[in-house]
């Protein structure tokens, strides 16, 4: 079960935006495994709580409610969760930091994209546990996972500004292979991500 500190509801009238406790036993293991489809409603709610930890001071409000309702609403990961896959993190019940990976999109691949290519969605991780390694953790689970592994490519998305993951992604032998424009709900042009791709017979990652 998640703990989390009580909070109001989120403006779009999702379940709420989670706060979550700083374990109190740093020491204690943690664990990575798959998120059940019934947890949806979890994941969304650290899903939330991480992007808005991220960016929540560099979107407008508006555009921040737009992308609670659509990518992280509970809904989405309920779909979502019926044929793609995402693992948690998880130490002394709290949820810490997850990833959620599947299919590259026709609509999102680059023109040489391999045809059984896969992406890393999303990967975020509670602030309180940045710079601490477990993004590494998470995504190296998600290219053991058995419907990642055996992908001639894996993709992702990046912000442009992101340096700190860019340097994570590129441990694991992923490299800048274009861009993509990003686009507010008025039409804006916000900034653009950066696409790297991981070729997985001869990517080499730490140990």
């Amino acid at each position: 079960q998640l703990r989390a500190w009580p909070l109001p509801m989120s403006p779009v009238g999702m379940s709420r935006v989670v706060q979550l406790r700083r374990p109190m036993n740093d020491t204690a293991a943690v664990n990575i495994r798959a998120v059940e489809l019934i947890e949806a409603p979890q994941l969304g709610a650290l899903a939330r709580q991480t992007y808005q930890a991220t960016w929540g001071d560099e979107m407008s409000p508006d555009h921040l409610a737009h992308i609670y309702a659509t990518e992280l609403s509970d809904a989405h990961f309920a779909h979502l969760l019926q044929f793609e896959f995402a693992l948690v993190a998880v130490q002394n019940a709290h949820w810490l930091g997850y990833v959620h990976f599947g299919d590259y999109p026709a609509s999102a691949a680059t023109p040489d994209a391999a045809e059984d290519a896969g992406e890393i969605h999303r990967l975020y991780v509670h602030p309180d546990r940045h710079n601490g390694g477990l993004g590494g953790q998470l995504l190296r689970a998600a290219l053991d996972h058995p419907r990642m592994h055996v992908r001639a490519e894996v993709y992702l998305h990046v912000w442009e500004t992101n340096f700190g993951a860019q340097r994570l992604y590129q441990r694991y032998g992923f490299f800048p292979v274009g861009r993509r424009p990003e686009y507010n709900p008025q039409g804006q042009h916000t900034g653009d991500d950066i696409i790297m791709c991981r070729r997985q017979q001869s990517s080499a990652a730490p140990g």
